[in-house]
């Protein structure tokens, strides 16, 4: 175990000020000895007992799916009738049939990240088919990379034209989403 420096907080008990080292003095209310010292317990990052992993196995052994899984299954299925990137024109036909969910995955870019916005995470027109890992365009990694860029690209104008139909959806605060998408 690994010894750790015990800390505190001092406060004020006349006006409850915090103060940031011990003192006999209050500057605030004026008072004489009304500081006193509390032990401040360390914070402990929780940590999940069970993986995302054995969380999936989970729910699909009680008969639930994710929710994100099932919305990448239903962007794969539109994809393969039409399998070419929305930016670029190339096919991506080779990652949409790859064994490895995460190369059939990354041809699936979110308008406005999953993570950030899970209110419209698994909406079906948050979404549009763009180049996979190690591709050569890298549209899906421009297309994350920067407002900027992101603005710059062919693909912006379908992807504001989808996020317009389903931005009142959104509950989360959209401080910081690309500003072009908002206006």
């Amino acid at each position: 175990m690994i010894a750790t420096k015990t800390k505190y907080k001092f406060t004020c008990t006349s006006c409850g000020k915090p103060h940031v080292k011990e003192s006999v003095f209050c500057p605030n209310c004026q008072s004489y000895n009304t500081i006193i010292s509390e032990e401040v317990k360390p914070k402990r990052n929780f940590i999940s007992p069970i993986s995302k992993k054995k969380q999936q196995a989970l729910l699909e052994s009680k008969g639930e799916a994710n929710p994100l899984d099932i919305w990448f299954g239903e962007r794969r299925k539109e994809a393969l009738e039409n399998a070419v990137c929305e930016n670029c024109g190339a096919s991506v036909f080779w990652w949409l049939e790859s064994e490895d969910n995460k190369v059939r995955r990354s041809v699936h870019g979110h308008i406005i990240p999953k993570s950030k916005f899970p209110s419209c995470a698994t909406h079906p027109l948050n979404h549009v088919l763009l180049c996979g890992v190690g591709s050569q365009n890298c549209c899906h990694q421009s297309f994350d990379s920067t407002h900027d860029i992101q603005t710059r690209m062919v693909v912006f104008p379908l992807a504001k034209e989808r996020f317009n139909k389903f931005k009142h959806l959104i509950t989360e605060s959209t401080s910081r989403l690309n500003p072009q998408l908002l206006n």
